[in-house]
């Protein structure tokens, strides 16, 4: 024997030899220090005889605490020197767990404490651990069944009496160890497994609900214990039914059965995985715990299951995909994540193994959600119905190409279809409400701008993006095609389906795969989906029968009778606009082919009056110019002009039966550049052409025409015209006077400089000046304003001074051309004066613009024939604005407005005129009274206005008729006694309705 170990055994005898007559704790404790200066070799071959006196102490009654340091330097043994006896490990096997055993009952376990409970399992799993594989393998042979069903027993008991979270988790271990778990065990021998998996059949049904209890028991036992019980249950059910488990031959007789234990057939498993997905399916409680840990081991559980138990538990596929579903929309997107690349996994994992069994689980389950989901539209919640879309969107997402079975089967792909297209039911009530008019492109073009989608039955955006993808999906199939029509022939079908299916169509078609993977098949089919979209029977925006209407052609005040369309038919053309645009991002650069049969309705739509039709059909456009590769709907306008021009001229002729077909001119205009004009000049020259042989329909054509020079103000802006200040600032007289120059000098410089201009202006062959083609365009829309604004027709009245105030402002920089012009159009104008309140209003900004722009041509005209007209005016409303006379309903009424705004900018009518005294004497005259505090604020606020800018123009006399409206003295003393004293007899020093403006 070596030295070594003779000298520790010398050492170890006499102590050894007192723990077999009495133990006690010293003497454990020196024989611990002793064993722990051993080396292993010293240990391992001492290991028997060091392990003796502890057998004969633990079967006797001894102290806890002795038993406990006993059991725990039994534990440092057995981890220091691995068993290779059989007759040693099952003897201290047994052993171990016979003290933890109620000797009196043998159904229960002893009521020794935790600590001591403890030191058995830690010996226990020490002792497994540390055991060749020949000894564990032996564990797991029949002979042994007894002793290990007693083992287990023991530990299930424990389980379900014990609530200490350290005692909880170390029973988990000793489980674990005995399962062999691999993160409690690492064994590697596949005979042994295979033992394993025969012997432990037997237990499955105890230790599975066993450890079910723990997980679905109270959540005050701490995550921890949760997680280890889910992790051993996942393994323990792979090892016992597991792909790789030998299934046992039917020719076995009962008394093979009797002395081997479980006979693992077909029969067995099969009744066995019935009462397993009963524990799978309570498993799926752990869906909604509160810790992420606990849901990212439920997540390594099914997919335990799900790789590894596919040939027995197919049944469990569907109990555990909906839990997936709901994960791969958790909250932390590590768990989304890993949710989602398990999908991912599991979708390429059933292709590739092309089972159809599988397939039609998955696809059964579909129906059975779909049906679910018809029912639960009225009866759930949109989180209950969002748990059934996510289920479907997933079971799609994993059958991926498998898909196929779901399509080609008419019950299945009706079922689907009808259950999505009865939960998108519109609510269309509310787009009266949300309706916005504009006449101008103010709207900002997003992804997100598309018109907001109203549901009936469910509020959650989640729940409509989850019907997206779910579409997105089945646009991927190869079997679209069939989907498509599918989905147009329930559009023939019947009108209730149509909002929805078309939506459902867009959404497909987005799902369509990129360019890279675009078939001639496919762009056969959005060819076709177009021809549908664009029919006549959809795409008829003027006619209506419905009586729920909104206005689609309406002008912002005033306007003719309406065009009605119902909210179902705004909603419709929106939604088919939409659709156009995915058919657009589906081919892009392909899309080119098919702008002939889409630029003009989209165009068509995206010049309507209503604001939401006008956001779609711009949204389209801008879609379309994307996908196509263009930079912008203009250079999309530039390269297609020939087609759109022809497309109008063509359309020009049915504008009696559809006048509103002429927005599409205008929608050119405004999306365009100069650069376009000539080659839109015909077009203008036509509408120019029906205006006149067609007075009654005229409305449509001046909004075209209003837009075209609203645009041509934009390209050719006029130049801001330096107009000199009749005040001199602080400077001297002399000067001043130096360097005014008589009106004779300064016209002579004036010619002389327009003479030295002309030397640069091109001539034509006469002599004459060549006059630019938008000049000539504004003279001839200016033109038509003759007449059309004497209309009978308030609202064409309006708009034909509209266009009046645009055309002059554009026309600044062409006086030659402007003030003809103006004065053809001066004896019709000023009759407007007369007219409703409406028709002054407008007449009013016209003359303000007017004066701006032409100011000496007109002035005499303007104080002639339009000055007094607007005097006697605010005269005679004077009474009707007073706070007393009821002004709380007059502020709302046309003559308040055009009351206000004529008090608010007559003062810088008469600055641009440069009016002389007596003119200002009788604008203040009417003034000064609305200073009463009587009048509203906002009109003393106004008068005050005029009086500031009539100062400009003359301070001392708007000084002299102030003072002579109101002074706080009625005789003013000079500063000099060479000056004489003013007098102002008609001031009342106690007029207090005129102090505190003053």
């Amino acid at each position: 024997m070596d030295e070594r170990i003779s000298y520790a055994f010398a050492s170890l005898k006499p102590l050894c030899s007192r723990l077999v007559k009495d133990a006690c704790i010293e003497d454990i404790s020196e024989l611990e220090r002793i064993i722990k200066q051993l080396d292993d070799n010293s240990i391992r071959a001492l290991q028997t005889y060091i392990l003796f006196p502890f057998k004969l102490l633990l079967c006797r009654k001894t102290k806890e605490a002795v038993s406990i340091k006993a059991i725990d330097l039994m534990s440092y043994l057995f981890e220091k020197c691995p068993t290779e006896s059989w007759s040693l490990f099952s003897s201290y096997f047994l052993q171990l767990f016979q003290l933890i055993l109620n000797q009196e009952d043998v159904n229960a376990v002893s009521d020794a404490s935790e600590e001591f409970k403890i030191s058995v399992c830690k010996c226990v799993i020490n002792l497994i651990k540390n055991s060749n594989e020949e000894v564990i393998n032996d564990m797991y042979q029949c002979s042994f069944r007894l002793s290990l069903a007693q083992a287990v027993f023991t530990l299930i008991n424990l389980l379900k009496t014990e609530r200490s979270k350290i005692l909880r988790r170390t029973i988990l271990q000793t489980i674990g160890v005995l399962t062999l778990n691999h993160n409690h065990i690492s064994l590697t021998s596949k005979a042994v497994k295979q033992s394993a998996s025969k012997i432990l059949a037997e237990f499955l049904p105890g230790l599975a609900i066993a450890l079910l209890s723990v997980i679905c028991g109270d959540v005050k036992q701490g995550e921890a214990v949760i997680r280890m019980s889910l992790n051993i249950l996942g393994e323990l059910i792979v090892l016992v039914v597991g792909d790789t488990c030998v299934v046992d031959s039917e020719k076995v007789n009962h008394i093979e059965i009797k002395e081997n234990g479980v006979l693992k057939n077909e029969t067995w498993f099969k009744e066995t995985c019935t009462k397993l997905e009963i524990v799978v399916d309570k498993s799926t409680i752990l869906v909604s715990h509160d810790n992420w840990k606990v849901r990212v081991e439920f997540l390594s559980f099914t997919n335990s299951i799900l790789f590894n138990c596919s040939k027995y538990l197919e049944n469990c596929v569907p109990i555990l995909l909906p839990s997936i579903f709901a994960l791969s929309v958790d909250s932390y997107s590590n768990i989304a994540s890993s949710a989602q690349n398990l999908i991912s996994e599991y979708s390429q994992h059933i292709q590739s193994s092309k089972s159809l069994s599988l397939c039609s689980i998955i696809t059964e389950n579909i129906y059975n959600s779909t049906l679910k989901l018809i029912k639960s539209k009225l009866t759930s919640n949109d989180d209950q119905k969002l748990v059934i879309l996510r289920s479907i969107q997933g079971y799609v997402q994993i059958l991926g190409d498998s898909i196929d079975g779901l399509l080609l089967s008419v019950n299945h792909l009706d079922k689907l279809v009808m259950s999505l297209v009865n939960l998108l039911e519109f609510d269309t009530s509310m787009i009266s409400v949300v309706e916005e008019i504009s006449t101008q492109w103010d709207i900002s073009v997003s992804s997100s701008a598309w018109p907001q989608k109203r549901f009936l039955y469910f509020k959650k955006d989640e729940i409509l993006m989850t019907i997206c993808n779910i579409c997105h999906s089945l646009g991927q199939s190869k079997y679209k095609q069939l989907l498509i029509d599918f989905l147009i022939e329930k559009l023939h079908s019947s009108e209730l389906f149509l909002l929805q299916v078309i939506f459902l169509i867009g959404s497909v078609v987005e799902g369509f795969p990129k360019l890279s993977h675009i078939t001639n098949s496919e762009t056969d089919l959005i060819e076709e989906i177009l021809e549908e979209l664009l029919s006549p029977a959809l795409w008829d925006i003027s006619e209506d029968k419905d009586v729920g209407t909104v206005q689609i052609f309406q002008s912002e005040i005033n306007s003719p009778k309406p065009v009605m369309y119902s909210n179902n038919k705004l909603y419709l053309i929106c939604l088919i606009l939409e659709s156009i645009a995915n058919c657009a991002k589906a081919l892009d650069l392909k899309f080119r082919s098919f702008l002939m049969k889409v630029l003009f309705n989209v165009m068509e739509a995206a010049g309507s009056s209503n604001y939401i039709l006008a956001q779609s059909g711009r949204l389209c456009l801008c879609s379309i110019s994307q996908a196509c590769g263009y930079t912008s709907v203009l250079e999309l306008i530039r390269e297609n002009a020939d087609y759109i021009i022809n497309s109008i001229s063509i359309n020009f002729h049915n504008f009696l039966y559809r006048p509103e077909m002429i927005v599409v001119l205008r929608v050119v205009i405004e999306e365009s550049d100069a650069t376009v004009l000539p080659f839109f000049t015909d077009s203008i020259g036509q509408v120019l052409h029906i205006l006149d042989l067609n007075q009654d329909k005229a409305y449509p054509l001046l909004i075209v025409l209003k837009s075209v020079a609203l645009s041509i103000r934009k390209w050719f802006p006029p130049k801001k015209k330096n107009i000199p200040s009749s005040i001199v600032p602080s400077e001297d007289l002399k000067m001043y006077f130096l360097k005014k120059k008589t009106p004779k000098e300064s016209a002579e410089d004036s010619f002389n400089t327009e003479e030295v201009k002309d030397d640069d202006i091109s001539f034509y062959g006469d002599g004459k000046k060549e006059v630019p083609l938008h000049v000539n365009i504004l003279s001839s829309i200016l033109k038509r304003c003759y007449h059309l604004q004497s209309s009978r027709k308030l609202y064409i009245q309006v708009i034909s001074l509209e266009i009046m105030e645009i055309c002059i402002v554009a026309l600044g920089d062409f006086e030659f051309q402007q003030h003809p012009l103006v004065h053809e159009l001066w004896n019709p104008f000023i009759q407007r004066f007369s007219e409703d309140k409406i028709v002054m209003l407008q007449a009013f900004k016209v003359l303000l613009v007017i004066a701006d722009e032409c100011r000496d041509f007109v002035r005499q005209r303007v104080l002639k024939d339009v000055v007094p007209k607007l005097i006697l005016l605010l005269k005679t409303l004077y009474s009707s604005s007073l706070l007393k006379n009821n002004f709380r309903s007059y502020q709302w009424t046309n003559s308040c407005k055009l009351q206000l705004c004529i008090l608010s900018n007559i003062g810088s009518l008469f600055c641009k005129l440069d009016v002389a005294e007596k003119d200002i004497a009788l604008l203040a005259e009417v003034c000064l009274p609305y200073l009463q505090s009587e009048q509203p604020k906002v009109f003393q606020a106004a008068a005050f206005q005029t009086l500031e800018a009539l100062a400009t123009i003359d301070p001392d006399a708007v000084w002299w008729y102030i003072n002579l409206t109101y002074s706080p003295h009625p005789v003013l003393e000079p500063p000099h006694e060479s000056l004489y004293p003013i007098h102002f007899p008609h001031a009342k020093a106690t007029n207090f309705e005129f102090k505190l403006n003053f």
